[in-house]
């Protein structure tokens, strides 16, 4: 039987279909596979790398083999591909397969990704001259494309050290071997140069960095330090701040008002004001702050970094130098500020200058011997320093010299000089005053128009001594050698004594037989000076006298007028020539009368260096003053006429002056 051709044509549909059925049946899927993650996100501009196995039928493929990654199926676009000039990539330069086919090895990487990179699965197809072809369809992979938010980082994150060089690093983030990214550094205060670097990884992958080096200051603390990186080829960029940490010494500052405190500039304060000091510190890390005053630590206020110390209702123990030390790990620094307290004068303090050794009693009363020099020092606590004035409330005490130190001073102390002298201290808060009394001591003297006498009374002598003295003078009475001061035995004394006079009256029996030896003692502390007012005296010598005067009137009247004349003529002139004589070799032993003493003058003694006493012995021992040689007046009773009924009369004589030479 023949065949036609419409058997022919049926004959080689149904071989070829035999055929084709053969060969898909003989495809073993399950030994196409693909090992690599099937879902991978990568952020824009950085690059991924995409490790892929594979597995075939049977074996390995050939040499000649080429691995082929589609976008989409493989009638798509060529994402990358083993063999460029088989099937070019339609991005040269940024996604290469970087697998070896032959190798089993189809890994691909994607630099500077971009959003047009996500979207369409990728496939990978084996295309082996020698061995087959095959699409792994059921591994395709999906790539996410995110925006960028992986940051730069900044190393080291360490605190940096003021005025002390450092060099910080800006790592760019990803890891693959695309095109370099643009670093640059926003600097902001830093003043610093910058340099970028790459690093190649063994896997051929780089980073990018850059480094910054400058020297920080203290100003730069919490300064902004900006990283940022662009990746020009997606056009997208990522930053990474810093605010730097800047460690630093303490900075101390003292204010007093709103105003810093020059160290040399003290801070016045009135007394019973108040005031207050802050100090203040800038440091990192922060600091531990003090108040000390003479290393006695003040209490105080703490705010943050300021330290705050009152001076409440202040006084003079308030001046002194506050110090505020700020110590951190750095550190310590310590700032101070002089408090200086104003007050009005205290009350002055009178002392001697000169003699250093005067006596002062109380600090209100001087005793001074007249004639000495004198300069009293004043001085008043004050700040700022008083003016320093003396007065008196005298008006005619001007004898005495004064100066801007708070002296007074007197070159011979006079009588006049005694009274009370005020120191005046003065300054612009106030002023206040003190007062010394001046005593001037001088020892026992006569007083003037008042005289030291002793007068014969009937059956009595009585005398008077008179003496001014300050300290006043006690008077003893020296009879015959023996002292009394007070009345014993019909010797009566009596003493007064009104301000600096001093007034003793002695009265004792007088039995017309002798006259007694008297002297008049006188002292103080000062001095001591005897004054004699009666020299002792036989009385059957002045009875014979006075008969001799008598007989002689007697004669004179009895004779003729003209011998009586001449016999009284020759008696006068021979008496008075006779008295003449006497008179030069008279002593106080052999005086025919009894004596006064007006006017005493004695020589000084030395003066006692305390506070004069009132009350002195009675008799201390103490060797007489020389009061100098006494000359006394005698007066002739001889040539006067006996009064009529002269037993009747009550004899009374008084004498002349005594002064002495």
């Amino acid at each position: 039987m023949g065949f036609t051709d419409v058997d022919h044509f049926l004959l080689l549909l149904f071989i070829m279909s035999s055929l084709l059925h053969t060969t898909i049946l003989q495809t073993d899927h399950s030994k196409y596979t693909v090992i690599v993650q099937r879902e991978i996100r990568v952020q824009r501009g950085l690059c991924v790398y995409i490790p892929c196995t594979f597995t075939v039928q049977s074996g390995t493929p050939s040499m000649e083999a080429y691995g082929i990654w589609y976008k989409g199926d493989p009638n798509g676009e060529v994402a990358s591909s083993q063999n460029p000039s088989k099937a070019p990539p339609q991005n040269p330069g940024r996604i290469f397969f970087t697998g070896d086919a032959p190798k089993l090895d189809c890994s691909m990487s994607i630099n500077d990704v971009q959003s047009s990179d996500g979207g369409t699965p990728y496939l990978f197809r084996l295309q082996d001259v020698g061995g087959g072809s095959y699409n792994y369809i059921n591994y395709r992979i999906q790539l996410t494309v995110t925006e960028l938010t992986d940051k730069p980082v900044i190393t080291p994150v360490t605190a940096l050290l003021a005025d002390k060089e450092v060099t910080l690093t800006c790592e760019s983030p990803g890891r693959c071997n695309g095109s370099a990214p643009l670093i640059t550094w926003n600097k902001g205060r830093v003043q610093g140069s910058s340099v970028t670097y790459q690093t190649i990884h063994p896997d051929g992958n780089k980073t990018y960095y850059s480094n910054i080096t400058f020297t920080p200051s203290k100003q730069d603390h919490q300064s902004p330090l900006t990283c940022i990186v662009n990746f020009q080829a997606s056009s997208t960029s990522t930053s990474t701040q810093i605010n730097l940490n800047v460690e630093y010494p303490p900075v101390v500052s003292i204010i007093v008002k709103e105003n810093i405190q020059n160290e040399n500039t003290p801070i016045i304060v009135n007394e019973g004001d108040s005031e207050t000091i802050k100090c203040t510190v800038d440091s990192n890390p922060e600091s531990t702050i003090t108040w000390t005053k003479e290393d006695i630590t003040l209490p105080e206020t703490l705010n943050g970094q300021t330290s705050i110390y009152s001076v409440k209702n202040a006084n003079s123990n308030d001046t002194g130098i506050y110090r505020c030390s700020a110590t951190n790990s750095h550190s310590t620094i310590t700032r101070s500020v002089t408090i200086t307290v104003h007050y009005a004068p205290r009350e002055p303090q009178i002392h001697c200058f000169t003699p250093k050794d005067c006596p002062i009693d109380g600090n209100t009363t001087i005793y001074i011997k007249e004639g000495s020099s004198l300069s009293l020092r004043c001085a008043a606590e004050s700040f700022p320093p008083a003016k320093l004035k003396w007065s008196t409330t005298y008006k005619n005490q001007t004898h005495f010299n004064t100066n801007q130190n708070g002296e007074i001073s007197f070159s011979e102390i006079l009588l006049s000089d005694d009274g009370s002298y005020i120191c005046q201290a003065e300054n612009k808060l106030g002023n206040s005053s003190a007062s010394v009394t001046i005593k001037v001591t001088f020892g026992p003297r006569s007083v003037s128009g008042k005289n030291s006498t002793c007068k014969e009374a009937e059956h009595h002598i009585k005398c008077s001594c008179i003496v001014e003295s300050f300290p006043v003078a006690n008077i003893q009475w020296k009879i015959d050698g023996k002292s009394y001061n007070t009345s014993d035995n019909g010797i009566q004394i009596t003493t007064s004594r009104i301000k600096a006079e001093t007034n003793s009256t002695l009265s004792l029996p007088f039995n017309q037989k002798d006259f007694p030896s008297i002297e008049c003692i006188s002292s103080n502390q000062y001095e001591k000076c005897m004054l004699p007012l009666l020299s002792k005296k036989s009385l059957s010598e002045k009875s014979s006298l006075g008969m001799i005067a008598a007989v002689s009137v007697v004669l004179a009247v009895s004779v003729i007028l003209g011998t009586a004349f001449i016999v009284l003529q020759y008696f006068r002139r021979r008496k008075l020539k006779q008295e003449s004589k006497d008179e030069k070799e008279l002593t106080s032993n052999s005086q025919d009368a009894i004596y006064s003493n007006a006017s005493v003058f004695c020589n000084n003694g030395e003066i006692s260096q305390q506070i004069p006493n009132k009350n002195l012995a009675q008799d201390d021992g103490t060797v007489y003053m020389n009061c100098g040689e006494v000359q006394y007046a005698s007066i002739n009773f001889a040539m006067m006429k006996p009064k009529p009924s002269m037993e009747m009369m009550e004899p009374e004589t008084e004498y002349a002056v005594i002064k002495p030479r």
